[in-house]
């Protein structure tokens, strides 16, 4: 599961900020850095801050607009679930491997702050088929 995910940044140096400097302006630090190194058990992904900051509300999203003296991040988990999580970042389209079962992607998804309504259209006939056999099993 996910007990294993940590966010280690390479520099765990911590910028000061004070209480008058706006979101906005760490916006701004955050998005002047081109890039992003996201290292998922050791495969190395690199993608812009303005294409984590499409969706800000997400773990990534909100990594990069906080103030730290990094940008680049390691984690303990899946790299192919990943490479869809990257995916959707820069495309908007969501897609569940075809190798993974829906409730891992989910719960992956969950720790990465994606909502699953961003799941796309081809992929939610596995997301519906999953929750029905889920809720046939709480029937039982």
């Amino acid at each position: 599961m996910f007990s294993t995910f940590q966010i280690k940044p390479v520099n765990q140096r911590l910028r000061s900020t004070t209480n008058s400097q706006s979101v906005h302006s760490i916006v701004e630090k955050v998005t002047s850095k081109s890039s992003v190194i996201i290292n998922i058990s050791g495969q190395r992904f690199v993608t812009s801050t303005t294409t984590l900051l499409k969706y800000p509300d997400t773990r990534l999203g909100k990594l990069v607009q906080q103030p730290l003296n990094a940008a680049a991040f390691t984690f303990e988990g899946d790299a192919e679930i990943f490479k869809e999580v990257l995916k959707f970042y820069i495309t908007g389209d969501l897609h569940c491997p075809k190798n993974v079962c829906m409730s891992d992607f989910k719960n992956h998804l969950e720790f990465w702050g994606i909502d699953e309504k961003y799941i796309s259209e081809c992929c939610s006939g596995e997301l519906a088929e999953e929750k029905r056999a889920g809720k046939a099993v709480q029937d039982v």
